[in-house]
């Protein structure tokens, strides 16, 4: 409606001197917390004044609730390759590619014990070579906070993972042609990974 309305005033000849006069009005005299109704010009047409309503206007909208989620990557390593597998599920990022991921109600705190149990506990990684834990990094979705580690594991054996969604092993120059959520692939560009 309001759309409509716009387009109908709007001066067809000079756009931009209406749209920055509509502006002015809404700074200089028709402001959200202090309104100058009394010396309004419009205020015999102004709704709002008539019915004694100014101040629920403009209606604020609500503030979007963010969920915060806390995802953990590992990224595997054996003989110059790297595992990676798709996500299928419906969320965010389908279809794109990621690490090996855990998700946790909250940070995680890893440490290389942490690590080394885990993989041993739940992957069945018996042995594994460097590992190293890179500092948090997050990413703002309109309705997300995601925070996210990234840690790097050089296997010492061939591990086959299972995942229920399409998991490979690619070489390093196969990372730059694969599709990764922004905050995978700032990683990617961040770390030595990609040269």
């Amino acid at each position: 409606y309001f759309a409509r309305l716009a387009t109908d005033l709007i001066d067809q000849k000079n756009p931009g001197a209406y749209n920055q006069a509509i502006m002015d009005f809404g700074a200089t005299v028709c402001k959200p917390a202090l309104p100058l109704c009394d010396s309004c010009i419009f205020k015999k047409y102004c709704g709002a004044y008539l019915e004694k309503n100014v101040l629920a206007y403009p209606v604020k909208l609500k503030k979007i609730t963010k969920r915060e989620r806390w995802f953990t990557w590992f990224v595997f390593h054996h003989n110059e390759k790297i595992f990676i597998q798709k996500r299928t599920a419906k969320d965010i990022w389908e279809n794109l590619f990621e690490f090996y991921l855990v998700e946790t109600g909250k940070s995680a705190n890893w440490t290389m014990s942490t690590v080394k149990k885990f993989v041993a506990e739940k992957l069945d990684v018996s042995e594994s070579g460097e590992i190293h834990i890179h500092k948090t990094a997050k990413q703002i979705l309109t309705h997300q906070l995601i925070h996210a580690v990234f840690i790097e594991i050089e296997l010492k054996n061939t591990v086959h993972f299972h995942v229920q969604n399409e998991g490979k092993w690619i070489s390093r120059k196969q990372l730059t042609q694969t599709s990764f959520p922004v905050i995978i692939r700032n990683h990617l560009v961040n770390s030595i990974m990609l040269s």
